[in-house]
């Protein structure tokens, strides 16, 4: 169930998101195109400009859309237009949540290509080789590990900031919704008291680790990285990540409790 599930949110959001990719691509095709013919008749210097400052608000904007796309298909499906036929579904409600993180995500990582493939074909030079090659030295020199690795530890955590993300406004939807008018009020003001209140544990947690390990800080303020920048680094990461999976784990269980104790679709 958890296939179809996820096969009709991925379809879902692909109507959306699908098309965007389109345009993306077409203005950096575009940009491309008019930088080549700008070489050899400046007069298409006037169409480059806007051109490029059109490409990169849609390749910023293609961002927050796959982000505001997933929580507008999780708000409709569970609670307005589709709500009652999705609560009917011989599923759990842990089925139905792991579908939308899990299509959520494919997404993500589909965008993020999409962004990253756009960004080479609308800006790309040659001097950009020596530049990437510096930068992987510099990165595996400041972490002492491999820029492969580097690159895997960063995705890994944004993953998990995303799912974190996510899950927190699925928590807020889920009470929001328990209200018999102005759930999307309601939803929005308890998305922001459980932001507040995940800061204050934040907050608290690098606390209680600069009481324990104040060594960390203190390496981080120093004008050039010595040896032990990146243990320290890997620390700070790892308490985030840590932070980070439970943010995650608590909302998405409630939520899901929510759900299924005090589901309200009035």
């Amino acid at each position: 169930m958890l296939r179809k599930l996820l096969k009709y949110d991925l379809n879902s959001m692909g109507k959306t998101l699908f098309p965007a990719y389109g345009v993306v691509m077409l203005l950096s095709l575009l940009l491309r195109g008019v930088s080549t013919l700008r070489s050899h008749f400046s007069v298409f210097h006037y169409v480059e400009v806007p051109l490029c400052i059109l490409t990169i608000i849609g390749l910023v904007a293609l961002f927050f859309l796959t982000f505001a796309e997933s929580i507008k298909r999780f708000y409709q499906n569970l609670i307005k237009d589709n709500g009652y036929l999705t609560h009917t579904l011989p599923v759990t409600k842990h089925r139905i949540i792991q579908a939308k993180l899990l299509s959520s995500l494919i997404y993500l990582v589909l965008s993020i290509a999409v962004i990253v493939l756009s960004v080479v074909l609308a800006f790309y030079q040659s001097s950009w080789d020596s530049l990437l090659v510096k930068f992987q030295e510099e990165m595996s020199m400041t972490f002492g590990i491999s820029f492969g690795l580097c690159l895997l530890f960063l995705a890994l955590y944004m993953v998990l900031s995303y799912i974190s993300q996510l899950c927190m406004i699925y928590l807020a939807v889920a009470i929001g919704q328990m209200q018999n008018t102005n759930k999307l009020l309601f939803s929005l003001v308890s998305w922001f008291v459980l932001y507040v209140i995940y800061e204050i544990l934040a907050l608290i947690t690098l606390g209680i680790t600069f009481l324990f390990r104040p060594d960390v800080f203190a390496v981080l303020n120093e004008s050039v990285p010595g040896p032990s920048f990146a243990s320290s680094m890997g620390f700070i990461f790892f308490v985030s990540a840590i932070l980070l999976a439970f943010f995650a784990t608590v909302s998405y269980l409630l939520t899901t409790k929510i759900f299924t104790k005090k589901l309200n679709l009035e």
